[in-house]
């Protein structure tokens, strides 16, 4: 474990992890975290797809880290409004992606309270911040369908065995 430098400010972070699917998984992504520069520790809960780390290490690098493992950081999608800088955005830690839209700015990016506070801090007085309600509801929907549509296929491929085998 590396310990966080003294002149940079030790985070807590609570941040969703994407990618586990056994509890296998668990010990993998806490290696992985404890093994990366600036990270002081990390638990994680299979439970919650969340994990716990403290220190100094960006998001980027844990972002960076995670994929080397196959695993990434929970995002969320938010849209700015016009007049903001897309290079200011950029360089908030966390944001994964800045598109130009009709209305300003669409931005993908981890979904972490400080990350949104960031963005928050970039906007002119008065301006609201739109971002996605439950991306974690999205994705579960997603693979929800996705599991539906196997079901339904390997249903279908059993029947066809079993008619095939009787007639055989």
């Amino acid at each position: 474990m590396s310990e966080p430098s003294s002149h940079a400010a030790v985070l807590s972070r609570d941040l969703p992890v994407e990618g586990m699917h056994c509890a296998g998984c668990v010990q993998s992504v806490e290696t992985l975290l404890r093994a990366t520069d600036g990270v002081g520790d990390a638990q994680v809960n299979f439970g919650t797809q969340r994990a716990r780390i403290e220190g100094t290490a960006t998001l980027a690098t844990l972002e960076a880290r995670l994929a080397k493992g196959g695993y990434r950081l929970g995002d969320r999608s938010t849209q700015l409004p016009a007049g903001i800088e897309a290079d200011a955005v950029r360089a908030v830690d966390g944001v994964l992606e800045v598109e130009a839209t009709a209305e300003g700015l669409a931005v993908r990016h981890v979904d972490e309270r400080h990350v949104l506070a960031a963005l928050r801090a970039l906007l002119p007085e008065g301006a609201a911040l739109e971002t996605e309600a439950d991306p974690r509801a999205r994705r579960l929907d997603r693979a929800e369908r996705s599991w539906r549509l196997r079901f339904v296929l390997a249903a279908a491929i059993a029947v066809f065995l079993m008619v095939a085998s009787m007639t055989a």
